[in-house]
């Protein structure tokens, strides 16, 4: 990221979570002219949805898709081929895909001059935030305005058993 958010700047909009609608909303405030920083809890840009879920799951259900559809080429099953890549080669063409799309979205915010602090953010008051990174080390950014867009976890009320068969 080119700058580096500082808490002697107020910025209009400090959005928390770089994920899809962190993004979203991050990328609209600039394009309006507005001064944005960014917070994310991971060590890269991209959230949940880039590292761990979405994107991760379907570069991986491609590349066995791809695996299979070539096993079932008659082409290569007539010449006695088979691609058989373990689960590790797998995981490696699904992690440069996760590294394509950070790169694409560190563009995004590059371009925009959005910068970024890694850690997790708390509200100190309602106009100042304090982010803490993993080493312990806090900052602390000022906003008018913030955009907590950190992601959901599904609702499992207590009354339905997740674990039945």
């Amino acid at each position: 990221m080119k700058e580096t958010a500082r808490m002697d700047k107020e910025h209009d909009l400090v959005v928390i979570g770089t994920g899809p609608g962190g993004e979203g909303a991050a990328m609209q405030a600039a394009k309006q002219g507005k001064s944005v920083a960014t917070v994310e809890r991971m060590p890269q840009i991209g959230g949940a949805c880039t590292h761990l879920g979405t994107i991760p799951s379907k570069s991986l259900r491609h590349a066995i898709f791809q695996m299979t559809e070539a096993n079932n080429n008659p082409l290569f099953r007539s010449a006695g081929l088979a691609v058989n890549l373990e689960f590790r080669d797998l995981r490696k063409a699904a992690k440069s895909v996760i590294d394509r799309q950070v790169e694409m979205r560190r563009g995004f915010y590059d371009r925009n001059d959005i910068p970024a602090v890694f850690g997790r953010a708390r509200f100190v008051d309602p106009h100042v935030i304090e982010v803490e990174d993993d080493g312990g080390q806090r900052q602390r950014l000022r906003a008018k305005a913030f955009v907590i867009a950190t992601g959901s976890r599904p609702y499992r009320p207590q009354d339905i058993d997740f674990d039945h068969p």
